[in-house]
């Protein structure tokens, strides 16, 4: 079943591609399936018997709710999908909370982060528009705190998927934000969409290994 649920949402991912590319209305079904197919997995892989597990539904359910929302072409649906991912990394920490944190990988992680959050935000602030500066810059935070999270968990015995999934999420909202405000392209989908499933795949695997 769990292979058969990763080859599904594989497949959707590449049907949403092809709506990408025309940004076809029709692609919101195909992207909203393949986020419930990442849902389905982690049920299937024992989310909801452990709180790790629970929190990491908790994560993807609101990474659902972000996806679909910023497949809608409207500037309001854009606000929703990003204060939505924003709690999915806020859960995404509970749950790397559960395993407990070594305070030092966090530390040195969240570092070495946040030399790259500042390259980041300098690069893409000024292109973003200015009702939407504090959103983005609060998001680019806790994202990071997320990945440094991951870090001090996976130090802490956290199952080894946590920490690609969350550097594999980081790297595919970069490719969001170039597209969104940046330079929009169909590139940056090719590339970003795949690296965000994988990411929440991995995610949803990680529950099965607690």
């Amino acid at each position: 079943m769990t292979i058969a649920l990763i080859v599904a949402v594989a497949g959707l991912v590449g049907i949403t591609l092809i709506g990408e590319r025309s940004h076809a209305g029709w692609r919101v079904a195909p992207k909203a399936s393949a986020s419930a197919g990442v849902i389905a997995l982690a049920v299937a892989a024992g989310a909801a018997d452990t709180s790790f597990g629970r929190w990491v539904m908790v994560a993807l359910a609101l990474g659902w709710v972000g996806d679909v929302s910023l497949a809608i072409d409207r500037s309001v649906w854009f606000t929703i999908g990003l204060g939505a991912f924003l709690l999915s990394h806020v859960a995404y920490i509970g749950a790397f909370g559960v395993i407990g944190l070594r305070a030092i990988a966090a530390a040195v992680t969240l570092g070495a982060l946040a030399i790259a959050a500042a390259a980041v935000g300098r690069w893409l602030l000024p292109h973003v528009p200015r009702d939407l500066r504090v959103p983005v810059l609060a998001y680019i935070v806790v994202i990071t705190f997320m990945v440094a999270a991951a870090a001090g968990s996976t130090s802490n015995g956290a199952p080894w998927p946590v920490l690609p999934a969350a550097l594999l999420f980081y790297l595919s909202d970069l490719g969001v934000a170039r597209d969104r405000f940046v330079a929009p392209g169909f590139a940056n989908r090719v590339i970003g969409l795949p690296m965000y499933y994988a990411a929440q795949v991995l995610f949803a695997l990680s529950v099965g290994m607690v």
